[in-house]
């Protein structure tokens, strides 16, 4: 049997164990697919327990790969919902979308892993961090970068996100390598960060590769705010997501406006995500910071984030101002611009060299003058107010996590 076969076997069981322990009787699996199917097995054989249902619909869209009319339909009190697949955002997926049927308490998200990720989780040569700021995507997290890039006691690379987590292949861990040089890092007391927003679902991975003793950031803003800039950025760097619209309305409007916010929304329901954090770090090792306080309170706001990543009070700074970096105003100008941007999207994340990927990111934002124009939602402002309504409940969730209303600052 494969040794990440093995390994992965493992991890089904020890889940199964915990919650056995914990006097659970009843599970259901999803999917089954090659390991729903172990999963199966390994409940029958070792542990005499029947799965009380199994659920295979699986289609292939990741906005709609859970059975959801099956499991709202099934009793599944007392239930433990075992989600076993490999793929980590599809893991993240199927919980975002269970949560609201099942309860969270019930719902064991198994940390399954292939052949080239347990190598590079094995690695003793691993980057070390003391600190990452995991989300939320257009919150402001580069703007953090710019602004703890000028403490000299922190080491941030020069490339913010290098999307490791995304493929947890060997060429992109050189690169992460590459940004955090060894030889480099070893000579310095400097504490090590690092600004990553699109890891918000991939919180086993990052557990399993930096550890436990990591302090994790999150940055929230008002979602709807966030949608709005996602969508623009989307429009304007020509990301896969945008250019599938684009393809099929060829320009902006709103049935293009409409069919993004569907399909992205959820990526600003911020407290699941959090939630998934909370799977392996303790709640004292998670700071959530309000993207709108930061900026109205720079001083206090970024003392808090110096003291929580570790900095002893001489080697914080004190900030007057909280900086603004990666304003975008501008969407795509015409078909063929966007075409252009969305080809320069797909080289620069094709690099797995540092000074590659620097040299491709300066070309295509060069291009942007060229390629893109001034946008704003005026015209398309009642578009957003079923999106209004869907973010109450996450919100009222997060006031709840962080113990404040944000009424006002949203």
């Amino acid at each position: 049997m494969d040794n990440y076969k093995v390994q992965n076997i493992e991890f089904i069981r020890t889940a199964i164990q915990k919650r056995v322990n914990e006097g659970f009787k009843r599970f259901a699996i999803l999917p089954m697919g090659f390991w729903g199917k172990e999963t199966k097995s390994l409940l029958e054989k070792e542990f005499q327990i029947k799965p009380k249902v199994y659920f295979d619909t699986f289609p292939s869209n990741e906005q709609e790969i859970c059975p959801i009319n099956d499991i709202n339909t099934t009793d599944l009190s007392d239930t433990v919902l075992l989600i076993v697949i490999e793929k980590e955002d599809q893991r993240a997926y199927l919980y975002q979308q269970i949560v609201p049927f099942v309860s969270d308490s019930l719902i064991e998200l198994v940390p399954l892993c292939n052949e080239e990720q347990k190598k590079i989780f094995a690695q003793s040569e691993k980057v070390s961090l003391d600190f990452l700021c995991v989300g939320f995507h257009k919150c402001g997290t580069t703007s953090l970068q710019a602004a703890l890039g000028k403490n000299k006691n922190i080491f941030l690379p020069d490339v913010k996100e290098t999307f490791f987590m995304m493929s947890l292949e060997e060429k992109r861990h050189r690169m992460l390598k590459q940004s955090y040089p060894i030889d480099k890092l070893k000579k310095t007391e400097m504490l090590k960060g690092g600004i990553e927003p699109i890891y918000p679902i991939y919180a086993a991975s990052v557990y399993q590769y930096f550890g436990k003793d990591l302090k994790i950031l999150f940055l929230v803003r008002n979602p709807i705010e966030a949608l709005k800039s996602a969508l623009k950025m989307s429009m304007r760097e020509i990301d896969e997501i945008g250019f599938n619209v684009i393809k099929k309305y060829k320009k902006i409007c709103p049935d293009l406006i409409k069919e993004y916010i569907k399909t992205n929304y959820k990526r600003f329901v911020y407290i699941d995500f959090i939630r998934l954090y909370e799977r392996f770090y303790p709640k004292a090792q998670i700071k959530i910071v309000i993207t709108e306080e930061l900026i109205q309170n720079p001083i206090e706001e970024m003392e808090a984030i110096q003291k929580f990543i570790g900095l002893p009070e001489e080697s914080r700074l004190k900030y007057d101002t909280f900086p603004h970096e990666n304003k975008g105003d501008t969407i795509f100008k015409n078909l063929g611009g966007a075409y252009v941007n969305h080809a320069l999207n797909q080289l620069r994340m094709q690099m797995d060299d540092v000074s590659l990927y620097l040299q491709v990111n300066e070309i295509r934002k060069k291009t942007f003058a060229l390629t893109t124009t001034e946008f704003n939602f005026d015209q398309y402002e009642d578009i957003w107010e079923d999106a209004y309504y869907y973010y109450s409940d996450s919100i009222a969730a997060l006031e709840e996590r962080i113990g404040r209303s944000l009424k006002g600052v949203w």
